[in-house]
């Protein structure tokens, strides 16, 4: 995730670049960024670690170094939005943001500690309408809230300024360029590398990825 927000701004694509690595035929496993961490453990278990090791007089810096960089992820993802409405001349408190992912992980229903609803939180605070959509998942509780999900993903983009893909379900792999960009959305922020960035470059879609170069 670190090495994704230093690639942004040097212009690499850390997608590309982890390919790369991956040639080398041994003593190399693959980790991807994304827009933070989920589930039971990840998210949670080095903490208590880090609490026994500070009971015994040591400061753990990767741990807790480790978790901000994780947690700061899902406010990139944020940013990346805001500047994706900035350059249409949109304001965040005056869109509709369409959100894919609930989960925090493809292809299940675990939605335990999701970067997603962060995300989904944070853009309702900001004033914003938000809209959901996970086949996986059928509602989700933001502040004693039931937030529903859209029945189809035609209804989730239906008058939407901007689709954030959390989750890369492999159903949300299968859609195409032109499909998006008939459905009338204007920003993609694409959070798990779904989508080939060359492919929105003659579209009126305005693309933007974390660990992708974005001339910001």
């Amino acid at each position: 995730n670190e090495l994704a927000l230093i690639f942004e701004k040097m212009g690499v694509d850390t997608w590309e670049t982890i390919n790369a690595a991956s040639t080398k035929p041994y003593g190399f496993l693959a980790f991807y960024p994304g827009p933070g961490v989920g589930g039971h453990c990840i998210p949670l278990d080095p903490y208590y670690m880090s609490y026994v090791a500070k009971r015994h007089g040591i400061i753990p810096r990767f741990i807790e170094t480790a978790g901000e960089i994780n947690e700061f992820m899902r406010i990139h993802a944020i940013n990346l939005v805001e500047i994706g409405l900035q350059e249409n001349n949109l304001k965040i408190h005056d869109s509709t943001i369409s959100i894919f992912g609930m989960t925090y992980k493809k292809n299940i229903d675990d939605t335990r500690e999701s970067p997603s609803l962060y995300i989904i939180k944070e853009l309702i605070k900001l004033g914003s309408d938000v809209k959901v959509y996970d086949p996986y998942v059928d509602y989700i509780e933001i502040g004693g809230k039931k937030i529903r999900s859209e029945n189809t993903i035609e209804d989730a983009l239906k008058d939407s300024d901007c689709a954030i893909f959390a989750t890369d379900h492999d159903v949300f792999c299968q859609l195409d360029v032109e499909f998006l960009e008939k459905m009338g959305v204007r920003i993609i922020v694409d959070c798990r590398n779904i989508f080939n960035k060359e492919l929105f470059e003659n579209t009126n879609i305005n693309y933007l990825a974390i660990g992708k170069p974005n001339n910001i």
